[in-house]
């Protein structure tokens, strides 16, 4: 088998070069660096080209992790997709690293090898994970394939920037659409928006045997549903880090539900991420924004930031024994 290698000579080590050359490299390893430049590449599939998630990285000196691997180049380095910081930083790891790995970790979100694919909105959630999943995929122990699929619900707005966003990431992006109707209910919208999108991501990424869809959620969003469910529904409960989705082979999994939204926003301010320019017409319907906004209140009267972070760990900590359920004596 014959691979071929290109070089941005400005980053390559010749030391990395000689090593290379003389064999002494296998075909994949890992090492420490500063910087790297990636090369996204094209795989032909049935006449049509897609975004492949395999790259190619010329990596040389000092701490970073990277992954060195050779699969066939098809195209040149994209100076755009280099444009993408994703450099080892040590602050990285209290920041936003170790309480997502405890998620993954204590869940079993991610498994070795897993597909995994980020439901991308376009919102500063979903661009967040996308971007600290890549960067999990570079600098930790986790190995996994990822990608990124957006559902569209509308012909009035423009992708181009997710598109670009995942190429500067080098991994491939995935799109379906999904026509919604226009005569929901305002106050019923988004919650029947939200599970016809999720269907479509379920059934496109069935097609393509990819079996987990990452959600953007976070721990705030935990507590928001959980004030919901009690209001709304007299219901004690959020949702989960991790449920399978009933008649399919998909599992949908919540990394960040260990990060306060103001952790998520500051990782996005800091990288410099995108945000898809596109308004939902139901968006000041949103029942949700009331229960954040009610949070943010509670955070204030009770001295407690973030609040969020607490409840999440209630929610880990239940006393079942003085559930109230549990000691009825009717069914």
């Amino acid at each position: 088998m014959t691979h071929a290698v290109s070089r941005c000579e400005e980053v390559a080590s010749p030391c990395i070069g000689l090593l290379w050359s003389a064999g002494l490299l296998p075909l994949s390893f890992h090492l420490f660096s500063p910087f790297s430049c990636e090369f996204p590449l094209d795989t032909e599939q049935g006449g049509d080209t897609v975004r492949d998630a395999s790259i190619i990285q010329v990596v040389a000196g000092a701490p970073s992790g990277g992954t060195f691997s050779l699969p066939w180049l098809r195209r040149e380095c994209n100076p755009e997709a280099a444009a993408m910081d994703l450099r080892f930083h040590k602050n990285h790891a209290k920041w936003f690293v170790t309480p997502v790995l405890r998620a993954v970790r204590r869940y079993a979100l991610i498994g070795e090898g897993d597909r995994v694919c980020v439901g991308l909105s376009g919102g500063k959630d979903s661009t967040t994970l996308l971007y600290i999943l890549r960067y999990l995929q570079r600098h930790s122990h986790l190995e996994f394939e990822l990608s990124a699929i957006h559902v569209r619900t509308s012909p009035d707005y423009e992708t181009a920037s997710l598109r670009d966003y995942c190429d500067a990431l080098a991994i491939p992006y995935i799109e379906a659409a999904l026509e919604v109707p226009s005569d929901l209910a305002a106050e019923k919208a988004c919650s029947i928006c939200a599970r016809l999108k999720r269907g479509a991501a379920v059934q496109a990424l069935a097609d393509r045997e990819i079996r987990k869809l990452a959600y953007g959620h976070h721990a705030d969003d935990a507590a928001e549903t959980l004030l919901m469910n009690i209001v709304q529904n007299k219901k004690l409960g959020s949702f989960s880090p991790k449920v399978a989705v009933e008649g399919s082979p998909v599992i949908l999994i919540r990394p960040m539900i260990y990060l306060n939204e103001e952790t998520v926003a500051s990782v996005h301010r800091h990288a410099g991420l995108p945000l898809l320019d596109f308004t939902c017409p139901y968006a000041q319907h949103n029942i949700r924004q009331r229960y954040k906004e009610t949070l943010r209140l509670l955070e204030e009267s009770l001295g407690v930031r973030p609040l969020s972070r607490h409840v999440v760990g209630a929610l880990e900590n239940v006393d079942e024994a003085n559930l109230w359920r549990s000691l009825r004596g009717d069914p």
